[in-house]
């Protein structure tokens, strides 16, 4: 899947794009609120929850952590080191 074929997508397209492909890299805790980050193939996406309204608030799709969302970066916990990529040569 592309960010464009996911961009087209409705809600719940998306949320099962994101539970059937996506991997969790992050999660940003605050008292009322999470944001989740995954990685799907090419792209990433944010996903936005209202603890006390039990919503969903937002889905934001990206090709670049850094460029899209450098305030989120500092904030990130959990991050999985088996999505970390590593650039070995044949050995």
């Amino acid at each position: 899947m592309t960010i464009e074929q996911f961009l087209q997508l409705n809600e719940m397209e998306k949320l099962c794009a994101i539970m059937e492909s996506g991997r969790l890299m992050a999660q940003k805790l605050e008292p009322d609120s999470r944001i989740f980050l995954y990685r799907l193939q090419t792209f990433y996406v944010s996903a936005c929850y209202c603890i006390s309204t039990d919503q969903l608030t937002d889905i934001t799709a990206f090709v670049d952590v850094e460029g899209s969302m450098p305030h989120f970066r500092k904030f990130l916990i959990s991050i999985h080191p088996a999505e970390r990529q590593y650039d070995t040569p044949d050995i």
